[in-house]
Formats: structure tokens, sequence, C-alpha cells
């Protein structure tokens, strides 16, 4: 997990979601970004950013 200093808005975003496996996630309360690798079902404050599907590499960087 990656902490997001400061936090992301969720103005506008649903209250939460239901992320599927290889989901990435924001987890706002916490401000925090997840890769989903089980089933968790439904929670309050998810924001579902993106799939990772196939072979594929992410790098996650503090900004500057």
């Amino acid at each position: 997990m990656a902490t997001v200093d400061g936090g992301l808005t969720m103005e506008g975003m649903p209250s939460g979601d239901d992320p599927e496996v290889s989901d990435l996630g924001y987890y706002a309360p916490n401000g925090v970004v997840v890769l989903y690798t089980g089933e968790v079902g439904f929670w309050n404050g998810i924001a579902r950013i993106d799939r990772m599907e196939g072979d594929q590499s992410v790098t996650i960087e503090r900004a500057g």
C-alpha cells in the first residue's frame, strides 16, 4: 500500500465500490492506494482507479 499525503478529493465519487481482483483503488479514509489480490466485497470510501491486466509494470512515486 502507498499513502497519499494530503488525500485526494472524493467529490463527485460514489460512496464506495466493490473492487474485483486486479483492480487498483484509492481508500479515502486512510489515504492509501491498494491493489486487490482477493475478493473483498463492497467498501465505503473506495474509489476504483483502474484494472491491472496482463503483464504490466506500475511505478507510484511521491510528487515533487
